[in-house]
């Protein structure tokens, strides 16, 4: 994915089953959201380009904002059904493991410019 230096979007969650129908995502479901550098960028000593701004408590959808130029990785880890003591002591949820690496690109604003005015 490619994203423009300073402005911000909205990453939102999609969970298909084998035949790419979309799923219901559930108010108990949790990931935890890693942004981090791609190695060229990292012995550079740049940062994450993404800034992470709000997540939905579901973590279904992550408002982020392109921060800084470079290259970097999303990955959605330690996907889990929260669940209450008591939920866990009936029947312990049972999630495949999941995790989802997104390459992202932040570049500057494409500027197009006419090398003469136009009529």
């Amino acid at each position: 994915w490619y994203l423009v230096l300073g402005r911000s979007y909205v990453m939102k969650l999609e969970l298909l089953d084998a035949s790419g129908q979309r799923l219901f995502i559930p108010p108990n479901f949790r990931s935890k959201s890693i942004c981090r550098t791609t190695h060229s960028a990292l012995e550079a000593g740049k940062v994450c380009p993404l800034r992470f701004l709000e997540e939905s408590p579901n973590t279904a959808a992550i408002a982020v904002q392109a921060a800084h130029l470079g290259q970097g990785t999303v990955t959605l880890t330690d996907v889990q059904l929260k669940q209450s003591e008591e939920e866990l002591a009936e029947r312990p949820a049972r999630m495949p493991r999941l995790t989802l690496e997104l390459d992202i690109h932040v570049v500057e604003a494409v500027r197009l410019e006419t090398p003469f005015p136009g009529p």
